[in-house]
């Protein structure tokens, strides 16, 4: 959407996507009250994660990232494309659904195509073929990007430990 530009009644006006020089309000304080939830989308550091800005630069700053909890301490987690499944069933969460079918927002280039074992041509190092399961360790959680084909995320470096979560993702604006 465009400034000035007349919105009709029913258009997409905000899909859940964003994209370089958008702004992320993170709601910081509702986790010192009560524990992230499946399906929320979370904020967290990168402190002590083996993703690949560390790997290439151990001594550097930390990175925040954005994904979708989908799992949390005690869950076991499969991935039989395009389904998500937990602890033997699929993830009844109304956000972890749209994905899985391809609805979660409007067409991008990539296209959302529910989750799946690995990138383009590849396989992830965690649940990288659909009869793989991983069990999440406590205090962790585990986090997928919502278009799954074009994701660094738990899949490639594993769970999210507890302290390492700053909060909620909010809103987005630019």
């Amino acid at each position: 959407c465009s400034p000035g530009r007349q919105v009709e009644l029913g258009a997409i006006i905000a899909c859940g996507e964003c994209n370089t020089g958008d702004h992320v309000l993170v709601d910081k304080a509702s986790y010192h009250f009560i524990r992230p939830k499946r399906a929320d989308v979370f904020v967290f550091n990168t402190a002590g994660i083996p993703t690949r800005d560390n790997v290439f630069n151990p001594g550097g700053p930390s990175q925040f990232y954005i994904k979708r909890l989908v799992a949390q301490g005690g869950d076991e987690l499969r991935i039989d494309p395009p389904t998500l499944f937990r602890n033997g069933t699929t993830s009844p969460e109304e956000s972890i659904k749209r994905v899985m079918s391809g609805t979660f927002s409007a067409p991008s280039p990539a296209g959302y195509r529910g989750y799946s074992n690995g990138p383009e041509h590849g396989k992830f190092a965690i649940l990288g073929n659909p009869s793989a399961t991983f069990a999440v360790p406590d205090k962790c959680y585990f986090a997928l990007g919502d278009n799954s084909y074009h994701s660094s995320d738990s899949r490639d470096w594993g769970p999210v430990p507890q302290q390492n979560v700053v909060g909620r993702g909010w809103l987005v604006y630019w």
